[in-house]
């Protein structure tokens, strides 16, 4: 048998004011830059890594560029900040490219022929 409790005694949401007056707590910034970490940290070091040595796939570039400042910008404004799982579409946008930091082809400056396949 399942019973509904009913409405909770708080109110059904927050005001943006409330959100970036938490947001801006110095321990509350602390604690998103974490989790940003945790959550993003090794995907955005390889996917620099993957620019710079390697060729990583050019529509995952270009499906990143248009995407995850979007994204990015939303979350800033919309959500509490220590909530980082709201970029979690960030990081599935991030892991082509930082796959192939690892898996890629090297560019020619490393004397290696591009038009090789591994």
């Amino acid at each position: 048998m399942f019973i509904w409790p009913g409405p909770a005694p708080t109110p059904p949401g927050i005001s943006i004011e409330s959100i970036r007056e938490w947001n801006l707590q110095p321990g509350n910034i602390g604690l998103t830059a974490n989790h940003v970490l945790i959550l993003l940290g090794s995907l955005i070091a390889c996917a620099i890594i993957a620019m710079v040595l390697r060729n990583p796939p050019k529509e995952s570039l270009w499906i990143g560029l248009f995407t995850i400042p979007p994204l990015i910008a939303i979350w800033l404004y919309y959500a509490l900040l220590w909530e980082v799982r709201v970029l979690v579409p960030v990081a599935v946008l991030l892991l082509p490219i930082s796959l192939s930091a690892v898996f890629g082809r090297p560019t020619k400056s490393e004397g290696v022929e591009t038009s090789q396949s591994f």
